[in-house]
This record gives structure tokens, sequence and C-alpha cells, in this order.
């Protein structure tokens, strides 16, 4: 994650009101509400308060499936089970 292009995107925004949209964010998350990110305030919510989560998650499963197959070469997003969910 490249922190230096976050801090960009996060300089034009104060602190009270990126605080309000993560929180807006995270109440749409608790209730699973649609989490639109439509204004570039929310974006900046975003990256600041649930990238780095998610980000860090996504290290782990793939540093995990290197180990566990380590010859295993997807060739597309969908070679990993990504996509659609009966």
């Amino acid at each position: 994650m490249d922190e230096a292009f976050i801090e960009r995107e996060l300089a034009s925004f104060n602190q009270k009101e990126l605080a309000l949209a993560i929180e807006d964010l995270s109440h749409r998350y608790r209730q699973s509400l649609p989490q639109y990110m439509e204004t570039p305030l929310h974006r900046a919510a975003y990256l600041c308060s649930r990238l780095p989560a998610t980000s860090a998650t996504l290290d782990a499963v793939f540093s995990e499936l290197r180990m566990r197959l380590p010859t295993f070469s997807p060739k597309t997003f969908l070679d990993l089970g990504a996509g659609f969910a009966p």
C-alpha cells in the first residue's frame, strides 16, 4: 500500500470531517447497508479506515497461498475463486 499516496489524498480534508465520514462508513458496515463512496470525502475515509485492514488481510491470504501452493500461478482473478456466489 502506498502510504504517500494515501497521505496526499487525505491532506485536503480536516480531521473532523474525515472522522464523521469514517463514522458514517462504519455505521453502514455494521448495519449491512450499502457503502457507497460517492464523494471524495468518503473515498478518503475508506482509505484511512478500512483499506489498511483489507490490505493486511489480502497480504496474509496471498502469503498463505504461496506457502501452501508454491507452484500455483493464477492467470485471472477468477482463478482465485472470486466472482458471483450462489
